[in-house]
């Protein structure tokens, strides 16, 4: 059959030749004055030098077309197999979405750059359930030709959603060399989790200031009723129902703000900060907001030194945020004009995982039940609604900070027992010792070409 094939080949190569014989024999039929015959000749001519002609047009453009898909995966003839692996793989590296390349026995054979980025690691060489743990990915991986769309929700402090496409590799396509198994999957990634949490932030968002400002909405507008109505000449009513008014404006701003920020923070809580930063130089801050308020109400504040303390990676802005909203709850909830102070504690390293350092807040106040200690971080949970209301808590102060501590990977215990005060540790991730120095020389020489 190949002898056959060839020679059919080599004929169909002979066609322009045919269509010159052709051609010679019409032009010899029509001068003997043999029109139809000559006719013929002709048609047969014009039909082989077309077809020679289309051939050659197709020829042309498979040898211009550039390899794609799966084309791009095919080692050269010839090439050492580990070569060929290496060189067709080296382009996914450029690629914008993670990819894997998984093998017949459910290991990693490859991963690009980005997929060792969303992972945190580089999953080559292991069994994909070290990295992905997903009943839908691995049961469309068993198949014979896995072909999926899933979405894989990847759980812990920073919890993350991925969505993933499976494809077959074809037959051909170039492979580890043995004795790995050979290739069976191209599985696509990508990391929706910012897409999908606004889309859910929008719609809490939404809700939750519906909700909550609907008493304070209410309460501004049967105000200013009555200072349209009996109150118009009553100038003692005027100034208290002005003073309600303010207050409950003043309410709302705080909500909004607060909404606005946790919002913020949740939006970007799958990305950990990277800057390097002074913890006692943030507490100092932290310090000077709330001590005012505590000095007003005749409250204590003490300090201990963390000038000794590692730097630690985080965002100064949004652990100021932390220790002011627990220091303020302490000196709100916690302290008593005159009473035992409201401490800031430093915990050190943190035992069993070394690699943290924490502060505490420690206050002695009402404290709160056992059940109570799991709701404290949800939004809008108050233990005592009335007296968070009255001096002017939202209700976001706690989810703020939980969200602050998962954005930075760290820990946030909490600790109390009714009449005996609360204690809230906040653990954060140290940096290298030399790393503040760099960030300091950075940040100094920034400033310099700035000037």
């Amino acid at each position: 059959m190949k002898d056959l094939a060839t020679r059919f080949g080599d004929i169909g190569r002979l066609r322009p030749a045919f269509g010159v014989a052709a051609a010679v024999g019409a032009g010899f039929a029509s001068g003997r004055g043999w029109w139809i015959p000559a006719l013929l000749a002709t048609a047969a001519a014009a039909g082989l030098f077309w077809r020679a002609i289309r051939r050659e047009r197709r020829r042309a453009r498979r040898e211009s077309r550039p390899a794609t898909g799966a084309a791009s995966l095919r080692p050269a003839p010839g090439r050492d197999p580990a070569e060929a692996f290496a060189a067709a793989t080296r382009l996914f590296d450029e690629a914008p979405r993670a990819m894997l390349l998984v093998d017949s026995e459910g290991g990693v054979a490859y991963a690009n750059l980005a997929a060792r980025t969303l992972l945190e690691r580089d999953p080559a060489g292991r069994p994909l359930t070290a990295s992905l743990r997903d009943p839908a990915l691995h049961e469309a991986l068993a198949a014979a030709f896995p072909r999926a769309e899933i979405d894989i929700a990847r759980h812990g402090p920073a919890a993350r959603l991925i969505q993933a496409w499976v494809r077959p590799v074809p037959v051909g396509a170039a492979s580890p060399p043995p004795p790995a198994p050979r290739l069976k999957a191209l599985v696509v990634m990508e990391d929706v989790t910012a897409a999908r949490r606004e889309a859910e932030i929008r719609t809490e968002f939404v809700a939750n200031v519906s909700h909550e400002l609907k008493t304070p909405l209410a309460a501004i507008q049967g105000l200013a009723e009555t200072l349209q109505g009996s109150a118009r000449e009553d100038p003692e009513a005027q100034a208290r129902f002005l003073r309600l008014i303010a207050a409950q404006t003043g309410r709302m701003t705080r909500l909004v703000e607060d909404l606005l920020s946790l919002r913020r923070i949740e939006t970007d809580e799958h990305v950990p900060p990277r800057g390097v930063e002074d913890l006692g130089a943030i507490l100092d801050e932290a310090l000077s907001v709330v001590r005012p308020l505590a000095e007003e109400r005749g409250i204590r504040i003490e300090a201990d030194d963390f000038s000794g303390f590692p730097p630690i990676y985080g965002d100064r802005d949004q652990l100021a945020q932390l220790f002011v909203n627990l220091l303020d709850n302490a000196v709100k909830y916690g302290g008593k004009p005159g009473g035992p102070p409201v401490r800031l504690k430093a915990l050190g390293l943190r035992e069993g995982t070394p690699r943290l350092v924490g502060a505490a807040i420690q206050d002695r106040g009402p404290g709160f039940e056992d059940h109570e200690r799991a709701r404290l971080t949800e939004r809008f949970y108050r233990v005592s609604a009335a007296s968070s209301k009255a001096k002017g808590g939202t209700g976001l102060g706690l989810a703020i900070v939980k969200h602050i501590v998962n954005r930075h990977r760290g820990a946030l215990e909490i600790d109390g027992a009714p009449g005996k005060g609360a204690r809230f540790a906040v653990w954060l991730p140290m940096a290298p010792a030399g790393a503040a120095g760099a960030a300091g020389a950075a940040l100094g020489a920034e400033a310099r070409s700035g000037a």
